[in-house]
């Protein structure tokens, strides 16, 4: 094992298990940085084929609240089964059947524990999935892990920390699954559907949105590893993004025009982000609140082959270097409702507006005078505006002029 003080830069760290140091590092170090990385695109390779095989792994099942039974939980293609320590099969249910995405409850929520509390297990080694059928009921299944993987004995136990990891492990070889299940579902609703003009709800695209992410910043990571060994010029790697982005939206919406043109309008308008910054979190498939986005309906128009009106769309989308569609947003978030991306990205930017410092606002109403000019009904949106600022941080300089317009407003002055 190589000394961590004396490892080169152009190094390959390989994790073997949850890493406790670096001794449980394998290191594969090269003064060739192209075998080195040609050497990790062989391993994510290999790694994607392997995640797609059958997988099973020791867990407690946590079942109403309050029975913990340990057992055996079996990952197939499509399906997922929990089977007690004497093959008795208390869970089965098919990918379809739900919802989008697992995730591990790591700093993310709390067990609704109905049991002795003594016996509550620590949230920080347990997954849940929820069944599409038990949305309504808020009746997550919880499984949580105590021992390794293969321990059937239940004597190697793990940490917290262990436990941890490896609930997140397991998370991700569930959801690879239902992210594979979905896409296929949703490429075969849109199939099915041959209208002349469309109305798409944008939410059923999420799952081909979240593939499209995958498999184009997989090859991005391609021609990074291209530049860095001097294989492709930076004048050309820009050019080969905006080609890989129409190719791997052809190649996720399996050629069907009405996807092709709905999910380039999402990456056009933002919906969609392929940026690779500041996205991790937002886009990453444990994100609980995926499932509490807003409706946004697309409106797809399809003109006919030879038509006046698709010569003029070939005309117009060459003039504005965009990307061959014609689809326009139907509706923002209704009042009340969760807000949409659209509403959310337009409060932040009536912020970001509102901390130019070269404007000082003295009374409430000169507030809502800066709203965008489509916003209706000003009052109430510069309210919920204003609740974004809880997730600013106390430090916000927003903070500072709501204290400015209070002290000018009823503080009396000589």
């Amino acid at each position: 094992m190589m000394d961590s003080g004396k490892i080169s830069s152009q190094c390959l760290n390989i994790f073997l298990g949850p890493p406790l140091n670096m001794n449980d590092i394998m290191w594969i170090c090269s003064e060739d940085l192209k075998s080195i990385l040609d050497f990790q695109e062989k391993i994510s390779s290999i790694i994607r084929f392997n995640n797609n095989a059958s997988y099973d792994f020791v867990a407690d099942y946590i079942k109403s609240g309050a029975d913990q039974i340990s057992g055996i939980v079996s990952i197939d293609k499509d399906k997922l089964n929990f089977s007690d320590m004497s093959h008795k099969l208390l869970l089965s249910v098919e990918f379809k059947d739900l919802e989008l995405y697992a995730s591990n409850l790591y700093l993310k929520e709390d067990i609704d524990w109905k049991g002795d509390a003594a016996k509550k297990p620590d949230p920080s080694r347990c997954l849940k999935i929820l069944q599409t059928a038990q949305v309504a009921n808020k009746n997550p299944d919880i499984f949580c892990i105590f021992f390794q993987r293969s321990d059937i004995t239940m004597k190697m136990t793990l940490n917290s920390y262990q436990a941890r990891m490896a609930a997140e492990l397991y998370t991700m070889k569930i959801n690879i699954r239902l992210q594979a299940v979905h896409t296929t579902l949703t490429i075969d609703n849109l199939s099915s559907l041959n209208p002349k003009k469309l109305e798409i709800d944008a939410k059923i695209l999420f799952p081909l949105k979240i593939q499209v992410r995958f498999d184009y910043f997989r090859i991005r990571r391609h021609y990074i590893n291209q530049v860095r060994v001097g294989l492709l010029e930076k004048t050309d790697f820009a050019i080969k993004l905006e080609y890989l982005k129409k190719k791997v939206v052809n190649k996720v919406c399996n050629e069907i025009d009405i996807c092709n043109r709905a999910m380039n309008y999402c990456i056009d308008k933002g919906y969609l982000s392929l940026r690779g910054k500041r996205e991790r979190f937002a886009w990453d498939l444990m994100n609980p609140y995926h499932r509490l986005m807003g409706k946004m309906n697309i409106r797809i128009s399809l003109p006919q082959e030879n038509s006046i009106g698709k010569k003029i769309l070939k005309v117009v989308t060459k003039l504005k270097k965009t990307y061959d569609y014609y689809a326009e947003k139907v509706s923002e978030t209704g009042q009340g409702q969760i807000p949409n991306f659209y509403t959310i990205r337009k409060a932040y930017n009536t912020i970001i507006m509102m901390r130019d410092q070269n404007k000082i606002y003295k009374r409430f109403d000169e507030l809502t005078a800066y709203c965008k000019a489509d916003l209706k009904s000003s009052s109430t949106n510069i309210k919920r505006k204003i609740s974004f600022l809880s997730y600013a941080g106390e430090n916000d300089i927003f903070f500072e002029y709501l204290g400015f317009i209070r002290d000018f407003q009823f503080t009396k002055k000589d």
